[in-house]
């Protein structure tokens, strides 16, 4: 069904609905008279940041689009991507963006990716695709010869893809098999697929929609392997469109979620391109057919070049934030207006039971805090960008890889395991497709494993800190500001001790902070004594690595990550104050909260190291207060920073809190929704020859 006929339908199912007539349900209203007021602009002004007048300009736009006024639920494949495509092909030609201006403010092509995500993230990783992957790699790892081809990218003339990841290989880079033999006579590479599993797999666009792609592959030079490089190739003719000879593409079927995006495979046959599709920066072949690098290390080399898709992985934390947001939203809008049981015989809001807003305020207080593990990497990666530009192997570049693994982990397992979480609490209704829960932990689903497996990369946060502790032992001071914190002497640490004595003196900046970093100071040295001991016990140190992770070297990232959170988050609140003090104290206690969360999942740590039996009981039960005392202010919160209906599309969801009025629609705009199966003929058969 297209938008008109869809149109129609409602409207003829409305006309003739068979549901009785009710009034307006005004639960959602009267929830929201309840609890501490809030600045609703305030709250979104800062919790967007320097980005907020785009992202508003962006939001509208769609908000007025007639491409973005409905979601097909029953839509085939096909005609998925093609909308998608013309929704992109809308959004880019309203908001073009120039090469000049993505160096000038790397962050302007991000807004485009996720404000197009805000109605579908399948959309949006589309457009991370070519914008991001596609050209930063190219802007990353390419020279002045490759300029023509950014140009072409951002004016949409050429649609790029990454081929990375191949189906034997994904977070494993350095060892895909796609090979690039360079022929010095013809100054050509040839790249092959040599191996079922070395065709690249789930590569976004390459299904239908690119044209040109950026290929990782081994480089052979005289018969001598030199590590994995990069290649800027074209795949389809741009006139026809038709796969190059030498090229095979295919789209890799049917997924989870996101099928809007076009994921395909490509399997290369002594396809042959020019010299000058090697992306140089880092290395080149000279004329006399030698194989220069300004980085000897193969290793280390496919670290820098992968710099490039740095954007990339910002984009997929700030999507983690996206799509928890809304699926927060949804849940508690729906628990604010749905009534179950009750005392004295009258039926409550289920979000005023205790359980639930345990259940669902923590989901807000890690949405907000997803949004300050937003900050930091964004403020991060414009200060490294100059910086690795002179030097891609400085500290700080190496600081903020540090700091972007743990959030690309961390920040998607919160999305994960909140969608879950959000479907849970609403019940049955969470369940039909047009609540839009499902397909935001289907979107959800994807961020434990696109662009490296979570527990494979949060790894490179603990290398980075045993490297650091390393240096200090060596007597190097550290440069890094993020883990400025770091107590070298493992006595301090064993003889730490909280000091609260009460839940309120708990609910303090200066305790939480010190205790946060205390759980990364007892981490990183009880580590480094497993590793030591695991080394005595091993044939090779990455035996001893690998059996160091539980317990150990994965929870490193993890409270790491955490600990820049809690102090960013309290910076935030100091901001915020400055405009509206009640709005600031809200969020305070909602930093406290996330805070504690972080202490109560880690209670076993924190008794371990730092806590008493009964400071533990006044950690859970602040938790519990905490929750329960934000339980009004949640729906004003998501309020304030939701976009609107019509770009998060769910009928339980809605601002107006008529969830039951707009599940009927949808559901009654179903086709045949009252019509008689095409197959009943097989019931009726099945009835002449029964016994009953």
């Amino acid at each position: 069904m297209n938008s008109q006929q869809k149109r129609l339908e409602q409207i003829k199912n409305h006309i003739a609905s068979r549901f009785p007539e009710s009034s307006e349900n005004p639960s959602l209203e009267e929830f929201r008279q309840e609890g501490k007021y809030i600045n609703p602009d305030v709250l979104m002004k800062h919790y967007l940041g320097s980005r907020y007048e785009r992202m508003v300009s962006i939001w509208n736009t769609m908000a007025n689009s007639p491409l973005f006024h409905h979601y097909d639920y029953e839509i085939e494949r096909e005609e998925a991507r093609k909308r998608g495509f013309q929704r992109i092909a809308e959004l880019c030609s309203k908001h073009p963006i120039t090469p000049e201006q993505a160096r000038k403010d790397p962050e302007s092509k991000f807004d485009i990716i996720l404000g197009i995500a805000e109605y579908d993230q399948s959309e949006g990783v589309r457009v991370l695709v070519h914008l991001v992957l596609y050209l930063s790699t190219i802007e990353w790892v390419g020279t002045q010869k490759h300029k023509n081809f950014i140009e072409k990218g951002y004016s949409m003339q050429d649609i790029g893809c990454f081929a990375m990841t191949e189906l034997g290989h994904g977070s494993n880079v350095s060892c895909v098999e796609t090979t690039a033999t360079y022929n010095h006579s013809t100054r050509e590479f040839i790249l092959n697929s040599p191996t079922s599993t070395s065709a690249k797999w789930w590569i976004g666009g390459a299904a239908k929609t690119a044209n040109m792609c950026v290929v990782f592959a081994q480089l052979y030079v005289n018969q001598e392997s030199k590590g994995v490089q990069v290649f800027l190739v074209p795949i389809r003719d741009k006139n026809t469109h038709e796969a190059l000879p030498g090229v095979v593409l295919g789209d890799c079927g049917k997924k989870i979620s996101m099928d809007s995006v076009d994921n395909g495979f490509i399997i290369f046959s002594n396809y042959r391109v020019p010299y000058d599709s090697l992306l140089d920066r880092f290395s080149s072949i000279s004329p006399e057919g030698k194989f220069k690098s300004t980085i000897k290390n193969n290793e280390k080399r496919l670290g820098v070049v992968m710099g490039g898709i740095y954007g990339g992985r910002i984009i997929v934390v700030m999507s983690a934030e996206q799509n928890l947001r809304i699926a927060t939203t949804v849940a508690l809008r729906f628990s604010a207006l749905r009534k179950q049981f009750g005392y004295s015989g009258k039926e409550v809001p289920i979000l005023t039971y205790q359980l639930h807003k345990y259940r669902l305020v923590r989901q807000l207080g890690r949405v907000l805090a997803s949004r300050m593990a937003n900050f930091i990497i964004n403020e991060m990666y414009i200060k490294i960008l100059p910086l690795g530009e002179a030097d891609p192997e400085c500290d700080e570049v190496n600081e903020f890889h540090a700091v972007l693994s743990a959030y690309k982990a961390l920040i998607g397992w919160y999305s994960v395991e909140g969608t879950q979480a959000c479907r849970e609490a609403v019940g049955g209704l969470g369940y039909s497709e047009y609540s839009a829960l499902g397909r935001l932990k289907g979107n959800s689903d994807i961020h434990a494993t696109w662009d490296g497996d979570n527990s494979v990369l949060i790894q490179q946060t603990a290398k980075y800190f045993l490297k650091q502790f390393q240096n200090t032992l060596k007597g190097k001071k550290i440069k890094a500001e993020t883990i400025g914190f770091l107590e070298t002497n493992y006595e301090v640490v064993k003889s730490f001790a909280a000091e609260f004595k009460s839940k309120e003196g708990l609910l303090n900046e200066h305790t939480l902070v010190k205790l946060a970093e205390h759980r990364v100071n007892y981490l990183l040295h009880t580590s480094m004594v497993k590793l030591q001991e695991n080394a005595a016990n091993s044939s090779e140190m990455l035996e001893a690595w690998n059996n160091t992770q539980v317990h150990h070297l994965q929870e490193i990232g993890k409270a790491y990550g955490e600990l820049l959170i809690i102090k960013r988050f309290f910076d935030w609140v100091r901001q915020i104050k400055t405009e509206c003090s009640k709005t600031a104290s809200v969020m305070q206690n909602f930093a406290y909260l996330f805070a504690v969360d972080c202490m109560e999942k880690n209670l076993a740590l924190f008794q371990e190291c730092a806590l008493s039996i009964e400071q533990g009981i006044m950690v859970k039960e602040t938790l519990v207060n905490l929750c329960e005392n934000l339980g009004y202010e949640s729906v004003k919160v998501v309020d304030a920073l939701s976009p609107d209906d019509r770009l998060m599309h769910s009928a339980i969801g809605k601002r107006d809190g008529q969830a039951y009025k707009h599940m009927i629609n949808a559901v009654e705009s179903a086709k045949n929704v009252y019509a008689k199966p095409s197959w009943a003929n097989l019931i009726l058969e099945m009835r002449k020859g029964s016994k009953l």
